[in-house]
């Protein structure tokens, strides 16, 4: 078999066995129909027209011998000696012409001369005979006249034995031609037969020959891309160290190398970034879990100084240390949920999760905020699906709280939890709260982004950043569709995860 270094080589060469291939096919075809074409010409221009000849002279001869007969025996027909006249000296010596001239062939000269010969004799002493008795009956008297009469009947005699002789001449050669062109017919249909079965052979000899040929280029182009895109989905699914078997060398076996560097390559920066991951939680947490102690002891005494001199202060510092004391619990909210943070995804555990249980177990988490709130939540039939338990129940309550709290004070919150089947599952969180602005529906989802002052609406800022943070850690996608003072629907997509 052949051997290719480059694809369009394979493809050049697939082409040109396809033109290969056509061109033979073509060729076969044309030199059987030009066979055939010789052939049934042969029959057509060859035999045909000598059997036609044949039937011809057979007919005059018959013609010639009953106006023979009717010239004898009755002279009342004065048309009869123009008639006899017409075949003896016009078409007889023209039949004559014609059949002498078959002698120059020498197939026929070999197997049919004596015969020939007799046939030329025998119509010309019929010629003869036919003169003489149109020579001896020529006008009405002479049929009175007994020994023209007896004359007329012994040429007749002789013209009916020469008529006889000539017919049963003609008649051989007449049946062997036909038997020849009979046969040429059969013989024909046999060869177009054969011919159509050795070009079906070699139609089908070519097609299976294209066949294995194209398996083989299409298997050397699918088998190293199947591995490929093994290799790829592998990459994707988080194997960064995936290597393919290099097979061949052409285009596909230069990119399988290139995608073994790179997934050396992408394998060492997440090794680099997963390291870096570690060293930036440890840091967070030391960070965080240093920065509560002395916000734990400015807190302790802020409260001492409150209960042990805070008659001594006047209005102004009394409210200094109200001042001191809310900035240092903020701070401490917020490296809890700066913690938080750090924490989500941290111990993933994908198991099938009934989303209906799960809405269950945050109404009852935020049941007084609820209550407090006189808020209708309206939850739809939802799905079961492989998630991350915790960090999907953290997404919902994060979700309802925000629906609570940013609401106008004067309305009651309505909340409605649907899911859509669409590439595993959208699943929407829909309020009619206060909006958002067009400007800030992508910044909302960034760590400790806040709309609203900490007066009218308590928070750190760093709820939705939860959300969208477990919704990446599902591979999934978070968005929000919103009209200031017209609620806000937020949609989140959580794909397919098998365990």
């Amino acid at each position: 078999m052949f051997k290719f270094k480059k694809i369009k080589y394979k493809i050049f060469t697939g082409y040109g066995l396809f033109m290969m291939i056509i061109i033979i096919q073509l060729f076969l075809t044309n030199s059987i129909n030009s066979s055939a074409e010789n052939a049934y010409e042969k029959l057509t221009k060859e035999i045909k027209p000598k059997v036609n000849l044949f039937n011809k002279y057979r007919n005059a001869n018959k013609m010639l011998l009953l106006k023979l007969n009717n010239k004898v025996s009755n002279a009342k027909n004065s048309l009869l000696t123009n008639k006899i006249k017409q075949v003896s000296n016009v078409d007889f010596p023209y039949f004559r012409l014609l059949i002498s001239k078959l002698k120059e062939e020498k197939e026929i000269q070999d197997l049919y001369g004596k015969s020939i010969d007799s046939i030329i004799e025998n119509t010309k002493k019929l010629e003869s005979h036919s003169i003489n008795i149109n020579a001896l009956l020529v006008t009405s008297k002479d049929y009175d006249d007994k020994t023209k009469i007896e004359k007329a009947k012994k040429f007749l005699e002789k013209a009916t034995n020469n008529s006889l002789a000539l017919d049963h001449e003609i008649a051989l050669l007449e049946r062997d031609y036909t038997k020849k062109s009979e046969q040429g017919f059969i013989n024909l249909s046999n060869k177009l037969k054969d011919s159509s079965k050795i070009l079906l052979l070699s139609t089908l000899f070519f097609i299976i020959i294209g066949l294995l040929f194209s398996l083989r280029v299409t298997r050397s182009i699918l088998r190293p891309l199947k591995r490929l895109m093994i290799g790829a989905k592998s990459l994707a699914n988080g194997i960064h160290n995936t290597q393919v078997a290099v097979l061949g060398n052409d285009e596909i076996a230069e990119l399988t190398r290139v995608f073994n560097k790179m997934s050396v390559s992408l394998n060492n920066s997440f090794n680099d970034i997963k390291n870096k991951n570690k060293e930036l939680e440890q840091f967070t947490y030391i960070a965080s879990h240093d920065l509560q102690e002395p916000l734990q002891t400015l807190t302790g005494f802020v409260n001492l100084l409150n209960e042990n001199y805070g008659d001594q202060f006047d209005e102004v510092g009394q409210k200094s240390l109200g001042y001191i004391k809310d900035a240092a619990e903020r701070m401490s909210k917020l490296v809890k949920g700066l913690l938080d943070y750090g924490r989500i995804g941290k111990n993933p555990e994908l198991i099938k999760i009934d989303c209906n249980t799960l809405l269950e177990e945050v109404k009852s988490d935020i049941a007084s905020t609820i209550k407090d709130s006189g808020a209708i939540l309206k939850i739809e039939k939802l799905p079961e699906l492989y998630a991350y338990k915790t960090e999907l129940r953290l997404l919902f309550q994060n979700l309802i709280s925000n629906a609570i709290k940013f609401r106008n004070s004067n309305t009651k919150p309505i909340i409605e939890i649907f899911a859509i089947k669409d590439n595993g599952f959208t699943f929407a969180v829909k309020d009619n709260g206060i909006g958002i602005d067009e400007k800030f529906k992508k910044r909302i989802f960034a760590i400790f982004q806040r709309l609203h002052s900490t007066d009218k609406y308590k928070g750190t800022g760093i709820g939705l950043a939860h959300c969208n943070k477990i919704i990446e850690l599902h591979k999934g996608e978070i968005w929000v569709e919103s009209k200031p003072n017209h609620g806000s629907t937020f949609y989140f997509n959580i794909p397919n995860l098998k365990k």
